[in-house]
């Protein structure tokens, strides 16, 4: 228990340092530029993020609600001797007495007591940090691609066969001015197509247009018959599909739908559910 309250204290004080020294970078200008202040938020961020998670996991796993040597489990019985609650406190604590029933199947399985508040709440912690992880992740990937939108998954049909429902493809940022005609894109529909046609979308340059205002792109999918309707401006221009992965991106157009919004509920609701039986939070 020493040694982790020691690896805990030392994951939480070497976060705190580099979150320390982040700040002080920031603050005192020691970026050259943007770019280089990105990336290095981004990793200083995801190691204090890592620092931390390790502690709180430390705390949870090697000492959370186990009884250790100086705890005692203090049993209560009613009058005809059958336990009907159980406390366990130890040499500063003392846990409130928690009503269990127990029958001829659970007698042989021993008793179990609901875990503690301050367990659930290093719990919710260690979970907002992966997803903080997760989120910080996606940032670095699109700093790397130069676009906010550096994944996505073909939802029709109307590029195919170059590009197929299910697709995920990686997209790379680029200058408008860049883009030229034969590459293929993803941008936001223009207005006022938007309101009936999803965005963004996918589809091919076929022609530059170039007018007293400036420059458009016609866009077309390889296979319609005919262009796109509009004329793209070219700051709805998101960026130029770089690499397509077949296939993979399936199961997340189905999770986008009424029923994997459902299956995503039901497995989110078992899963707590099984962690609540497991875990003795059950009666």
């Amino acid at each position: 228990m020493k040694f982790v309250k020691l690896f805990s204290g030392l994951c939480f004080a070497s976060a705190i340092a580099l979150l320390s020294l982040l700040i002080f970078m920031l603050v005192g200008g020691f970026y050259s530029s943007r770019v280089t202040a990105f990336f290095y938020t981004a990793l200083l961020g995801a190691c204090v993020g890592g620092l931390f998670y390790l502690g709180i996991d430390a705390l949870i796993t090697f000492s959370g609600d186990r009884s250790s040597s100086s705890s005692k489990i203090l049993l209560i019985r009613d009058d005809s001797g059958r336990v009907v609650s159980v406390k366990r406190s130890d040499s500063t604590t003392t846990v409130e007495a928690i009503s269990i029933a127990r029958s001829p199947k659970s007698s042989s399985q021993g008793i179990r007591y609901r875990g503690s508040f301050a367990s659930s709440i290093l719990g919710l912690i260690r979970t907002g940090i992966i997803i903080g992880v997760i989120c910080e992740v996606y940032l670095v990937i699109a700093f790397m691609l130069g676009t906010y939108v550096p994944i996505y998954v073909v939802s029709s049909s109307s590029m195919a066969p170059t590009l197929n429902i299910g697709d995920l493809i990686l997209i790379v940022g680029v200058d408008p001015s860049d883009v030229g005609v034969g590459d293929i894109i993803v941008f936001h529909v223009p207005h006022p197509y938007d309101k009936f046609t999803p965005s963004p979308i996918v589809h091919r340059v076929v022609e530059r247009v170039v007018s007293s205002g400036g420059y458009y792109f016609r866009t077309k999918g390889d296979a319609n018959l005919n262009p796109d309707p509009w004329l793209l401006p070219p700051e709805n221009v998101i960026g130029r599909v770089a690499l397509r992965i077949p296939i993979i991106g399936l199961p997340i157009l189905f999770l986008k739908t009424f029923y994997g919004l459902l299956f995503t509920i039901v497995a989110i609701a078992l899963w707590l559910l099984i962690s609540h039986i497991k875990g003795g939070g059950g009666r």
